[in-house]
């Protein structure tokens, strides 16, 4: 499920990330903006139409490419786009686009599933740096994705540089507004229009030129409440947005089941080892039978699902489709079950976070179910089951769980690092040969296991051996032998497993294969679940960081290695332990015979704010992890 909603964002070119960080500024700009105006009209069905127009110069040839072919994209089905005008200027001349070279034609839809989208293709005549790029368009919204409402998010975070902005909604509903302001720089106002027809009015503005940019940083991690904002809607409350919307949903749950759903129903009756055995069971019985197939056509504003016996009878069905089928069949096992929507996505801090009722707070649904006081967050859409803890991409996240007689806002929790750990042991010993031998095992708990839950349905048992044998940290390719035993990955429910190693690797590689003026060295194995986020920790520069970082979600990792068959060479007092609000880690020698070493990295929080980088608290710790871990190797000779 795709919701669409309206965002004011300026921002036509994103750059790699160098090593500094700094705010942008009118140097750094490919276009300057000499004006942008954005006119909203909105009905009281909640249908509007919205009026563009910017002019802007091309600065240099980043800018060019970027405008010699101009697109716009909108909904075929919802929604009519017209170019009012558009044209070149060039030294005080205009050339104006060609109604021949401006084309309007339907998307094919992605492999996900179905989609109705057009793209409007502008080619700008004689386009060169110095130009003047001017165009006005409008949109028609003919179907409003919620009954009678309407909802705006502008988040002014343009890469290039505007020298003024306007938004202006004139709506025929009364609108409530929240604004973020950082330096002051928006202006807004608010006036009820009385007369025949009265209008509720609304405008923002820029006060002064103004970017956003952030320039020169690695790993940008935004969060939302540096840049300004602005928040319109028509709608008190969440309930109020979606109140035309519950009943569509309980009348499909309510249905009578289809042959399909009844033989899930019946054979989940039979298990009695709890909640979560019954809600994995049925969960993993509709992924086998009922496909996920994305559908972001708008019928009927493109929330409602359809019917259960249509769902069973096509065999796939998009995430409203499988969380009403989840629903039904949980309420006919005594579950109190209802639909959530929610937005689904891999962020961390995201822009979902708003502070008054928005369409575009949700781009999916999910379930939330509750037996004998234990609640559950379900998305039956992914490929595995896992109903005793959530899945990344919806943790921590803002619900609006749709209920009669009043939908209400809810949280999804968030994710603990001891409901996802991963130890790994390897036994390191060098042959007559010189060839490096390892046998070891991976033990996969809680979340940690499901990216790998139902892989034997999907790859072959040897691509899932090197998948382990890389993820304990070594280079398959390298390999001169492997075995890898002990799993099964047949099933889709998520559950605890192992995997047991054997294999050699090539003479003079891998973690044996460095050599000083001292002897040989030994370099202690980087698990590739760490490797982004260490990347990370060590490099970042804080002087300047304008933005946060994101370490993912809260996980423990054990790596025990032991080194068989070598002495090391020197003190190896290597014992460390930095600790921090956002992370801890540590390195200690367990043991010198025979060598054994116990690295151990907690990651406690999602991320680290802008502020919290630029403290001496994050400093110091930074400080700490690089004298404990990196580039760290230990100088050996054979026993």
């Amino acid at each position: 499920m795709k919701f669409c909603y309206i965002k004011i964002l300026i921002c036509f070119f994103i750059f790699s990330h160098a090593t500094e960080a700094r705010w942008g500024n009118k140097k750094d700009a490919v276009v300057i903006y000499n004006f942008v105006r954005n006119l909203y009209q909105v009905e009281k069905d909640g249908t509007y139409k919205y009026e563009r127009e910017f002019k802007a110069r091309i600065v240099n040839n980043a800018g060019v490419d970027g405008f010699t072919t101009f697109r716009l994209y909108y909904n075929g089905q919802s929604e009519k786009l017209n170019i009012l005008f558009a044209k070149t200027i060039n030294n005080g001349k205009e050339f104006s686009v060609d109604p021949k070279f401006i084309q309007d034609k339907p998307l094919a839809s992605s492999h996900q599933g179905f989609d109705q989208t057009h793209q409007v293709l502008v080619a700008f005549p004689h386009v060169q740096v110095g130009s003047y790029i001017h165009i006005k368009y409008r949109v028609h919204v003919n179907i409003a994705a919620y009954q009678n409402f309407f909802s705006y998010f502008g988040m002014h975070n343009p890469v290039a540089f505007v020298m003024k902005s306007e938004t202006k909604i004139e709506s025929a509903l009364p609108l409530f507004y929240k604004v973020n302001n950082p330096k002051r720089i928006l202006k807004t106002s608010y006036r009820v229009r009385k007369g025949k027809k009265r209008k509720y009015v609304f405008t923002s503005q820029f006060r002064r030129p103004f970017t956003a940019a952030i320039v020169d940083e690695r790993y940008w991690f935004p969060e939302r409440d540096l840049f300004p904002w602005v928040e319109v809607t028509t709608a008190r409350g969440w309930s109020e947005m979606v109140k035309n919307l519950v009943p569509e949903y309980e009348r499909v749950i309510k249905s009578p089941l289809p042959e399909l759903h009844k033989k899930i129903l019946k054979a989940a009756k039979k298990i009695k080892t709890g909640p979560e055995d019954q809600i994995d069971f049925v969960i993993s019985s509709l992924i086998d039978k009922i496909r996920y197939l994305g559908d972001w056509r708008p019928i009927r504003g493109g929330h409602v699902p359809r019917a259960l016996s249509v769902i069973a009878k096509t065999g796939f069905g998009d995430c409203k489709d499988l969380s009403v089928s989840l629903a039904s069949v949980l309420r006919a096992l005594g579950f109190k079950a209802q639909v959530g929507l929610v937005y689904r996505h891999w962020s961390l801090y995201g822009y979902e976070n708003f502070r008054l009722p928005n369409g575009g707070a949700f781009n999916h649904a999910i379930v939330r179910a509750e037996k004998k006081d234990k609640v559950f967050w379900l998305d039956p859409t992914n490929r595995v089951s896992y109903s005793r803890d959530l899945f990344e991409d919806i943790a921590d996240k803002p619900v609006l769980v749709l209920q009669n007689p009043e939908s209400k806002m809810d949280r999804t929790p968030k994710l603990h690092k001891e409901g996802g750990e991963i130890h790994i042991t390897q036994n390191f010993s060098i042959t007559r040969k010189g060839l490096t031998e390892v046998k070891g095992d991976i033990q996969f708990k809680g979340r940690s296991a499901i990216p790998f839950t139902g892989g034997s349905l999907y790859k072959s048992k040897e691509s899932l051996d090197y998948l382990f044998i890389e993820f304990s940290g070594v280079d398959t390719s390298i390999l001169n032998r492997w075995k890898v035993t002990g799993y099964s990955l047949k099933s889709r429910i998520v559950k605890d497993f192992s995997v047991q190693m054997d294999y050699s690797l090539e003479k003079g590689q891998g973690p044996f294969g460095y050599w000083t003026q001292l002897g040989p060295v030994f370099r202690l194995p980087f698990p590739g679940d760490i490797s982004g986020v260490w990347n990370r920790l060590f490099y970042i520069k804080t002087r300047d960081r304008v933005s946060g970082l994101g370490l993912g979600q809260p996980r423990r990792l054990v790596l025990t290695s032991k080194l068989k068959n070598i002495k090391s060479v020197g003190d190896l007092n290597i014992n460390c332990n930095p600790k921090s609000r956002w992370a801890d880690f540590s390195r200690k020698v367990k043991s010198l015979n025979p060598l054994v070493v116990k690295d151990t990295y907690e990651l406690k929080l999602p991320y680290i704010t802008a502020k919290e980088l630029r403290s001496s608290e994050f400093l110091s710790f930074q400080k700490d992890i690089r004298h404990c871990f990196e580039q760290f190797l230990v100088v050996y000779k054979k026993i």
